[in-house]
């Protein structure tokens, strides 16, 4: 009996393998230029993306993600808070009403594209809030590569959720989702989900960013620092090179991410230390008596990579940066944002262990959040539970119980929504 569900369950993998063709990933490379504009909390930006299709369709429009256009009144994602009244993301909201619709009209975020081209041909695109439609002056055949160059300036938005200026902690710049990218292509099509202020998708790609902006202001990122010795922050003896504008240019580069992430402060001070096995792990923070638990954390972070190392498979990427910035967590290719203040390090410990695991699930595996948000959180909630009993041992029933009572308590909720909501 066993031997023949053994057989029927393969025959159906098979077939359902058949259906799907031969496994392929789409794959981008970008090369940004940014010039940022700190007082009016501004930036102009150019593009160069090679994207290669590795699928076996033609295509003959691609899309990018405008994210930033989301955050300012009758957007999409106001709407959406709107309607939820008291019952939404408290986050997005006060008193029931979208903190969305209050935005400044000067604070509104922005991603104004000047103009988008496909190997030097100027392309029409038209832009519906957070997704731009590109109609291609050629198509791009399976197993060919097409480059676009494309200019655009962007408006840094108040900080509302996750992306933004002015975070709550005083963080001068959030930098998340903050370029045009362009959308996922696979087995179901164009990922082009509106953003909502829920979660993101996107091919692996390869990044080469220069980010010029003030010299006084340090800059934390997912990546690698090319020029530690001309910038503020990273090297005791750097010497820090200028133009003419008094602004430091900063070249980070990164391979085989879902996204770039970014913040910059002036009150950052930077510290690292390396795992052993890896990876070389920075703490990007404001040193205050609120952040304390930050200059205790370094044991217990070098343990905890060392377990997920162990027993969920190594992490692959060179560094990892741990960035105050945001609203409170939120995970990036090789960083998280999240909120600098903690009571203790235990506290600051449980958000570094939930986001840090997403680097296992929502990174280095690219579940599609915004279909299967459970494949990644269901799995970094487990590994963040395990872990952090192995770093605070308790004397609980198991190391999951806190997890369970969690699920119990939502799914009585949701039931009760449903009976007289």
């Amino acid at each position: 009996m066993r031997k023949s569900a053994a057989i029927i369950f393969a025959f159906i993998i098979s077939q359902f393998q058949a259906q799907q063709g031969a496994y392929y990933q789409q794959a981008a490379k970008y090369k940004m230029d940014i010039d940022v504009n700190a007082e009016k909390f501004t930036y102009q930006g150019k593009q160069t993306l090679e994207y290669t299709n590795n699928s076996p369709d033609e295509l003959n429009v691609v899309y990018f993600h405008l994210y930033w256009n989301a955050f300012k009144p009758n957007s999409m994602m106001d709407q959406r808070v709107a309607s939820q009244g008291k019952n939404g993301d408290g986050r997005l909201q006060k008193d029931g009403v979208s903190r969305l619709a209050s935005i400044p009209k000067d604070q509104e975020g922005a991603q104004n594209i000047h103009w988008i081209k496909q190997n030097g041909k100027d392309l029409k695109f038209e832009v519906q809030e957070t997704i731009m439609k590109v109609y291609l002056a050629e198509p791009i055949k399976p197993n060919s590569t097409t480059t676009f160059t494309m200019d655009w300036d962007s408006v840094i938005p108040q900080q509302i959720r996750r992306s933004g200026r002015n975070n709550r902690e005083g963080v001068d710049m959030t930098m998340t989702q903050w370029y045009p990218k362009i959308a996922e292509y696979d087995y179901d099509g164009w990922a082009t989900f509106d953003y909502l202020g829920r979660e993101f998708h996107a091919p692996f790609s390869d990044f080469d960013v220069t980010i010029k902006i003030n010299k006084d202001y340090v800059v934390g990122a997912g990546g690698i620092l090319e020029n530690p010795t001309e910038v503020k922050g990273y090297d005791a003896n750097a010497k820090i090179k200028t133009d003419k504008d008094k602004k430091a240019a900063w070249r980070w580069t990164a391979k085989n991410i879902l996204d770039f992430a970014w913040s910059a402060d002036r009150d950052y001070s930077v510290e690292s230390f390396n795992v052993p096995e890896g990876p070389k792990v920075y703490l990007v923070y404001q040193k205050n008596d609120k952040t304390k638990a930050w200059g205790e954390s370094q044991p217990y972070i070098t343990k905890y990579f060392q377990i997920m190392n162990a027993h969920f498979g190594k992490y692959v990427y060179p560094t990892y940066a741990f960035i105050q910035g945001g609203d409170g967590g939120m995970e990036y290719g090789m960083c998280t944002m999240i909120l600098g203040e903690a009571k203790n390090v235990k506290d600051l410990m449980g958000l570094m262990a939930h986001e840090g695991s997403h680097s296992w699930y929502q990174q280095m595996l690219a579940t599609n959040e915004s279909v299967r948000p459970w494949m990644d959180e269901g799995f970094t909630s487990y590994a963040e539970g395990y872990t952090m009993y192995q770093l605070f041992p308790e004397d609980l029933p198991n190391p999951f119980v806190e997890r369970l009572d969690a699920y119990r308590n939502f799914t009585k909720k949701e039931s009760k929504n449903r009976l007289f909501g």
